[in-house]
């Protein structure tokens, strides 16, 4: 930032010696050649530093939503999922948490209350491990 004020200030200086001096034009439009070169050194090398910031953020951003995706829910918040579904409330579904696995047991009527009942972990947690051992009757 020192050295944009810096060149600047030589830009500056530059016209007013022009303004004063009618052989300086030479000089003058070297001096803002200089100012004009360093100022987009220095945009170049911010705008590089901001993109590293930039990746950096977004890549750990990346491993946190990971992280979050594989996490394991707790048997209430899929229960309560289940439960919001009009078409399972009276369903017999039970919710067990093993080895970091989320296993659906109990019975309902058909094959898509089935994948219905396993979507609904799904949605409380993307990414969990589903073990979908209910029977249809």
């Amino acid at each position: 930032m020192k050295k944009i004020l810096t060149l600047s200030a030589a830009l500056t200086l530059g016209a007013l010696m022009l303004a004063g001096c009618p052989k300086a034009p030479d000089a003058v439009t070297d001096a803002g050649n200089k100012v004009g070169d360093a100022a987009a050194n220095a945009g170049n090398k911010m705008s590089g530093a901001a993109a590293d910031m930039g990746n950096k953020m977004g890549d750990a951003g990346k491993k946190m939503g990971a992280a979050v995706a594989g996490a394991v829910p707790s048997v209430d918040a899929v229960k309560s999922a289940i439960m919001g579904e009009s078409d399972l409330k009276d369903a017999k579904i039970n919710v067990a948490i093993k080895d970091s696995k989320v296993v659906l047991t109990g019975q309902v009527k058909s094959d898509a209350l089935k994948t219905k009942a396993g979507e609904c972990v799904t949605k409380v947690a993307p990414g969990v491990t589903v073990q979908n051992m209910i029977l249809v009757k």
